[in-house]
């Protein structure tokens, strides 16, 4: 219950900008000394950085209650406003409610509710897709849902991509104007500036994310701190990036290196053959094949034939050979030994299938072939991945 009181009483509304709030206000009064109840409304239209009273005041003798207040903004894409509801007895300012609005914003008040954000965007589907267009751009547009939810209130994504998506000139932990660091992955988040969607770059390693567990964001994936203890409501996680040796963005079948948080798909990998040749015994890594990001909760498939040869100047007994992919150098991807205890003869050639489906931690991996003999031959592995990531 709002109640005015007196002919000093006032309901205000504050706004910060010169976004066009549209204001509609309803009331009962009710005369003390009749007990007579009459129905009143206005309608406001605020367009500047101003203090405006929004429900008038009551004669004296009688008590105005205010059942209803509804504020929407009107406004373009770049004027958000920062709207406080407040009121005042002539001499105390009681500060009551305030938030930031946004196109198509509604603060609404009623009589049994209280306060709330409502909106036009309230019930789209968040969507959106980060893509690589260049080595020095990349675009997060609309896709299956035209909005994100940002500091919980759902933005409508611009059809030509969020602002500062390049590798020069842009927020990198935020700080603007900063340039991308050559070799360094990032998570991409989404934060506002001056009303404009803007990515934020944060390397990866110095921040967590997860989903938000504040009131009217909640599940929102947003930054956390790197103990995962502190959540950051006003970025939101949209993708992640690994930056090549010349500092600039690269997404192909040999080095995976953007994702998109929505709307993910498989991503081709298909990297360097390698012809790795060792009598040692298993495993040794025999190159780096791809490189790809992932997310923690996506599973990787890397997947080969591995064309071998024995050595003919092997033992007549032969030798047991072992081949599987490794993963930053550790070779135990989802093992696959060949033929086992088998014998192999020296000169023959076979084909070996290794690999399989692996969920390392989030983040920058390399693929590379791993194998090994039993006996002091050599022997030659011949290997291409294939395989898959989720972004």
């Amino acid at each position: 219950m709002l109640l005015l009181t007196s002919p000093n009483d006032r309901l205000q509304i504050v706004t910060s900008g010169p976004a066009t709030i549209v204001v509609h206000a309803s009331w009962v009064d009710t005369n003390t000394s009749t007990g007579v109840v009459t129905p009143g409304a206005t309608n406001t239209q605020i367009t500047t950085a101003s203090t405006t009273s929004v429900a008038g005041a009551p004669a004296a003798g009688v008590q105005r209650n205010i059942k209803t207040l509804h504020a929407r903004h009107n406004g373009g894409p770049s004027s958000p406003a920062d709207v406080t509801v407040q009121h005042t007895d002539g001499t105390v300012v009681a500060q009551l409610y305030k938030l930031t609005m946004f196109p198509a914003d509604v603060l609404q008040y009623t009589d049994q509710g209280g306060f709330n954000r409502a909106g036009a965007l309230i019930t789209q589907k968040t969507g959106g897709v980060l893509q690589y267009q260049s080595a020095g751009l990349l675009k997060f547009s609309p896709r299956d849902g035209g909005a994100i939810k940002h500091n919980g209130c759902y933005r409508p994504i611009p059809t030509a991509g969020i602002a500062g998506l390049a590798n020069t000139s842009v927020y990198v932990s935020g700080n603007p104007s900063s340039n991308l660091a050559a070799n360094q992955g990032y998570f991409i988040f989404v934060i506002d500036v001056n009303g404009v969607l803007t990515a934020n770059f944060q390397p990866l390693g110095s921040v967590l994310h997860g989903p938000s567990t504040a009131s009217g964001n909640e599940g929102t994936e947003i930054m956390l701190n790197a103990a995962g203890t502190v959540e950051y409501q006003e970025y939101t996680l949209i993708g992640m990036c690994q930056t090549n040796a010349s500092a600039q963005f690269q997404d192909d079948s040999g080095w995976r290196g953007v994702l998109s948080w929505f709307n993910r798909v498989n991503k081709f990998i298909s990297g360097a053959q390698i012809n790795f040749t060792t009598s040692l015994n298993y495993p040794q890594l025999g190159g780096i094949m791809a490189l790809a990001l992932n997310w923690a909760n996506e599973t990787v498939a890397a997947i080969s034939n591995v064309c071998v040869y024995v050595d003919g100047s092997g033992p007549t007994s032969g030798e047991t050979l072992y081949a599987n992919i490794g993963i930053d150098g550790i070779s135990t991807f989802v093992s696959m030994p060949t033929p086992g205890t088998t014998p192999w003869a020296g000169g023959v050639q076979e084909s070996i299938p290794i690999g399989g489906f692996c969920t390392p931690p989030e983040g920058w991996h390399s693929y590379s072939l791993a194998a090994g003999v039993t006996a002091p031959v050599g022997s030659h592995f011949l290997c291409q991945m294939t395989g898959f990531t989720r972004g």
